[in-house]
């Protein structure tokens, strides 16, 4: 509790700090400065969403679509679940995870403005034309894929352009 305190206090000096050299560097009133600040201090309030603590939230996390990762939130009537999810309600699924994902081998930009597939060196077309062009030394030059190369490619289901 002393650590919230002193950071109250801490926060507190700083903003009248920067209140005082508000007012001597723009030459505003302390009164005008107040009306800002409380005018600010609406607008906030105003943006906050008021949700009620005794409502319970649903426990299900997105799998898909644009809030994927994140908590559902709806509203629960019985049990963990909104209606929504409630057939996750006791089932195998409720306790499943996702594979991970193995960000190592993800197609980035490099340091020569290509897109490389993990620390592979596999560099692919361009980022609409998403096949394996060859690889990239550390200096920069692109050579033809080596055998090894293409089990590489193979293995992680990637397009590569095949020697004629």
């Amino acid at each position: 509790m002393s650590n919230l305190v002193e950071v109250s206090q801490y926060i507190n000096s700083r903003t009248y700090e920067f209140i005082e050299k508000l007012k001597e560097t723009y030459d505003i009133k302390e009164d005008e400065l107040n009306k800002i600040i409380k005018n600010i201090n609406m607008n906030i309030t105003k943006k906050k969403k008021v949700i009620a603590t005794n409502e319970i939230k649903c426990c299900a996390v997105m799998k898909t679509g644009s809030r994927k990762g994140q908590q559902c939130l709806g509203k629960v009537k019985e049990g963990s679940y909104c209606n929504r999810h409630s057939k996750l309600e006791g089932s195998s699924l409720e306790n499943s995870q996702e594979p991970k994902l193995d960000y190592e081998y993800t197609a980035r930009l490099n340091r020569f403005n290509r897109y490389e597939f993990g620390k592979t060196g596999l560099i692919f077309k361009s980022q609409n034309e998403i096949y394996v062009i060859g690889k990239q030394l550390d200096d920069g030059n692109i050579i033809k894929l080596s055998d090894e190369d293409k089990e590489l490619c193979k293995k992680y289901k990637l397009k590569y352009i095949k020697d004629k």
